[in-house]
């Protein structure tokens, strides 16, 4: 009987857990979205290219960024951790703090996000690095052009 009782209780708590992380996600999404919809951005920075990246913040303080035309109209969702300005119709940007890559004007992959650092374009070449070690120069095709040097 007290086994069936545990197995209840521990069932019940699981269930509570699940749905209490279920109610954070949501609510979440409700505050970006909101903050979004009435152009409220927590960190706007300079335009180039026309449009300009702009973070809001969630619950917890996980910021959320995208880009955004001058008027303050949402061009790629907030969907990314970290974002820089477009040079060459290409921007740097991370879904999860972790593996970067480089996105269009249209929030779509044009180089993998492969990369454990990447740079912002200068003169058609970027400073990309898989360990944050050792560094390399790529092209806005995604072509390696050598090793940085020391």
């Amino acid at each position: 009987m007290k086994r069936k009782k545990i197995l209840a209780y521990l069932s019940t708590t699981a269930l509570t857990i699940a749905l209490g992380f279920f109610l954070v996600l949501v609510l979440n999404v409700i505050i970006v979205n909101l903050k979004i919809h009435y152009k409220h951005f927590d960190h706007v920075g300079v335009y180039s290219e026309e449009i300009t990246w702009a973070t809001v913040e969630g619950l917890f303080g996980h910021p959320r960024g995208g880009y955004i035309d001058r008027a303050g109209n949402v061009v790629i969702e907030f969907q990314f951790s970290d974002v820089s300005p477009f040079k060459y119709g290409l921007a740097s940007v991370s879904c999860n703090t972790k593996d970067y890559g480089y996105i269009d004007h249209n929030g779509n992959w044009a180089i993998a996000p492969i990369y454990s650092s990447a740079h912002d374009f200068y003169e058609k070449r970027a400073k990309v690095s898989f360990d944050n070690a050792c560094w390399y120069f790529i092209d806005t095709e995604g072509n390696m052009l050598g090793k940085v040097p020391d």
